[in-house]
């Protein structure tokens, strides 16, 4: 991926130099690879004091650590990119450009602090989705694609095999002991479903594009089954299906004209399939999952909340502000499920609740245009670095369903926003050369007319 300088001059006469006029000097080094590597690392597994804390509730508020430590690791995560990319920052101000709708929604959640149930928690987690937004402009300003799908295959697997350890090793902390279900250094079962399904997807990618690097990836990707099946999450497995067949629908139409409807077909059919899993209205598909007929309560939540949501439905009630048990707006919904929820377990519901129609809105539109470029990239860049970020909206569709979605300070969400951004700029790019091929065309038009070529 190349980027465009930020200037007055015509976009396609810049494609040609625009990575060594814009990407701040000198390339990544090992020091900076190692440094993203263990930022990946540590969005993806939290701070290593967290791997040690056991929950003693089967359904936790996500799989984000909130201790003072964290936000300052975070914090200096974010620092040192700043400083990285200080020489050459209107690289950052130029991809925020590109990938307006990203930018608009982090700066938006910051924005509900003000109107906030619950300002400090607003504040401080808003904060952390906005570094981690910047932090992902830093990575596609410094990395090429393939290099930072490398660098996700490699946080992925130490991610997996650190959580295989603990269930191994430190069973008391790994385990639930009431149920051995495993939940890993993650808060809970379903925290870790989502995560090892993630892990999973970027190992694949790695693996087809580096044929070389089976050798390792497969016992890799069958730990992650292992530890997704421990889970017994019904949803994460679910998903993990329906991400394979999309994967393989994906690659199946990239070089077809039919490419945009299969995409938009796979998806939606995928997204009712899930819909399905989560609401279980055939009798078969409760017996498939032996669930009860509202699949653990989630129905009958869903229909408690639209009152609710009538309540703030223009900017809602603050981010993470909602989901703060006793004596929070969602005391009563509390009082009403005695399975204690800590999220909607639907992304739509909980972004109404807490971002209102204006952030919902916003959602949408940095997802389905994220889609568009994505189908665009996959058309015009075969191979695993091309279908990357179709196969991560995909990934976010699927978590959007049953559960409360992906934006938060994340793995998840990171590698999202370095996608978004990249097929961003990577459409302008091509948007550019067109532009500048036509141009030329005129010239040479015109400059035939003016000449008085009796051809024309």
């Amino acid at each position: 991926m190349t980027l465009i300088t930020p200037t007055d001059k015509p976009t396609g006469a810049l494609i040609g130099s625009a990575r060594t006029a814009l990407r701040p000097p000198p390339r990544p080094g090992i020091a900076e690879k190692w440094f993203v590597f263990i930022a990946m690392c540590t969005y993806a597994m939290n701070l290593p004091t967290d791997w040690f804390v056991v929950s003693t509730l089967e359904e936790t508020a996500g799989n984000e650590s909130t201790g003072p430590l964290a936000s300052i690791v975070f914090l200096a995560f974010a620092g040192i990119a700043f400083l990285i990319v200080l020489p050459r920052f209107e690289v950052i101000i130029h991809i925020a450009r590109r990938a307006v709708f990203l930018g608009l929604l982090a700066c938006w959640l910051v924005l509900t602090t003000v109107w906030s149930a619950d300002p400090p928690t607003t504040l401080r987690r808003s904060f952390g989705v906005f570094l981690t937004v910047f932090f992902a402009f830093y990575l596609v300003a410094r990395f090429e694609r393939p290099e930072l799908l490398r660098l996700a295959a490699y946080a992925s697997a130490a991610t997996v095999w650190i959580n295989l350890a603990f269930v191994f090793g430190l069973p008391s902390f790994a385990v639930n002991p009431q149920t051995g279900i495993l939940d890993g250094t993650t808060w809970n079962r379903n925290s870790l479903g989502q995560l090892v399904v993630l892990c999973a997807l970027q190992l694949v990618l790695y693996a087809a594009m580096k044929p070389t690097s089976r050798i390792w990836i497969v016992p890799t990707i069958g730990a992650a089954l292992f530890l997704l099946l421990g889970t017994e999450s019904k949803t994460s497995l679910a998903s993990a299906v329906l991400l394979s067949g999309l994967l393989v629908i994906f690659q199946l139409f990239r070089a077809r004209k039919t490419l945009f409807g299969a995409v938009a077909f796979s998806m939606g059919g995928a997204s009712v399939i899930a819909i399905m899993f989560a609401t279980a209205n055939l009798p078969a598909i409760t017996d498939i999952l032996d669930r009860d007929i509202t699949l653990s309560g989630r129905t009958k939540l869903w229909d408690e909340l639209l009152p609710v949501i009538g309540h703030h439905p223009i900017l809602g009630q603050g981010y993470s502000a909602f989901w703060r048990g006793w004596f929070s707006p969602a005391h009563d919904i509390w009082l009403a499920d005695n399975w204690f929820p800590p999220s909607a377990h639907n992304a739509t519901l909980d972004y109404l609740l807490e971002l209102g129609i204006i952030g919902l809105g916003l959602v949408l539109a940095y997802f389905f245009t994220a889609v568009v470029w994505a189908t665009y990239d996959i058309r015009d860049n075969p191979g695993a670095a091309g279908t990357w970020p179709l196969a991560m909206l995909a990934y976010q569709l699927m978590f959007s369903v049953t559960e409360s979605g992906v934006i938060a300070r994340n793995f998840a969400f990171l590698l999202l926003s370095v996608l978004v951004a990249s097929v961003s700029i990577s459409r302008a790019e091509t948007l550019g050369r067109t532009a500048a091929r036509h141009r030329d065309a005129e010239r040479e038009q015109a400059a035939v007319t003016k000449s008085g070529d009796p051809t024309t």
